[in-house]
């Protein structure tokens, strides 16, 4: 399977409990550090990444990984994982900053590898510094997860949508480590992988054109800016939960998004897991 057949097992939905008995739902996807790789103490770190925001105060994760086999997924059948205690498996990104968090998953996905289909994401899907460079304003993004908390739950797929790069993610919007794009964030967007999408003509920043398709990991959905009942413009983090209601807080299809290099600052914060 190619890049992008893999990527609708990339993600799951995140089903989350506070300790104030709260339930609120965001997206998270799977990443893997790799660590001697080809040596005989090959190991690599399994995680779920989201926002911070999503875990702070949890005390219970639920989600549902796709089976499968040879290494080819079996559509639509699914085991499901409860981490109780969920804030001891979980790891902040360092600086309180940035909405990052991770969940490591390691002795779950050791006990069930061989049963599951879970295509992780590594740095190589990470954009460089160079690629960002390629990457300019109204750049198409691909945005997966699960807005609103609507999936296909016949098949256990995400929800993708399509944006612009509003900001150049190369620079650090605002001075902080994040870009904006233009694209509709909802309760349950939080924690969704959002990809730069090159598809024919490939323009570099050096001015070199080359032709293919090209997907490379640029941020992690945590924002959107809101019109409050003043009327004023405010950025807040993508609600986790859905309500019914009155409506005060409009968004204005603005969202704000961590740079996928974040994610190299948790490598050497979490501990290996022999395969």
């Amino acid at each position: 399977m190619d890049f992008i057949e893999q990527l609708p097992f990339v993600t799951t939905q995140m089903s989350v409990t506070t300790h104030a008995g709260l339930l609120s739902s965001g997206t998270g996807f799977f990443f893997a550090f790799d660590y001697n790789k080809g040596t005989e103490k090959e190991c690599y770190t399994p995680l779920l990444i989201t926002n911070r925001h999503v875990l702070e105060g949890a005390s219970c994760v639920e989600i549902k990984i796709t089976k499968g086999t040879g290494g080819k997924p079996s559509v639509g059948n699914t085991l499901s994982f409860s981490f109780d205690h969920a804030e001891r498996l979980t790891i902040f990104h360092p600086n309180p900053s940035v909405d990052l968090a991770a969940i490591m998953i390691g002795p779950i996905m050791q006990q069930y590898h061989e049963s599951l289909f879970v295509p992780y994401l590594s740095p190589t899907e990470i954009a460089n510094e160079d690629e960002m460079k390629d990457i300019n304003v109204m750049h198409d993004v691909i945005m997966i997860g699960y807005p609103d908390g609507i999936s296909d739950t016949t098949n256990h797929m995400p929800i993708f949508r399509k944006g612009i790069t509003a900001t150049r993610p190369d620079l650090d919007y605002n001075g902080e480590k994040v870009f904006l794009i233009d694209a509709s964030c909802f309760p349950g967007s939080s924690g969704s992988p959002i990809i730069a999408y090159d598809n024919g003509a490939i323009l570099s920043s050096s001015g070199i054109v080359s032709f293919g398709r090209k997907m490379r990991l640029i941020g992690i959905q945590s924002k959107v800016f809101l019109h409050d009942s003043s009327g004023n413009i405010v950025p807040m983090k993508v609600p986790t939960q859905t309500s019914l209601g009155v409506v005060t807080q409009i968004p204005n299809n603005i969202g704000i998004a961590v740079k996928a290099s974040c994610i190299m600052d948790f490598e050497p914060l979490i501990p290996c897991v022999p395969r």
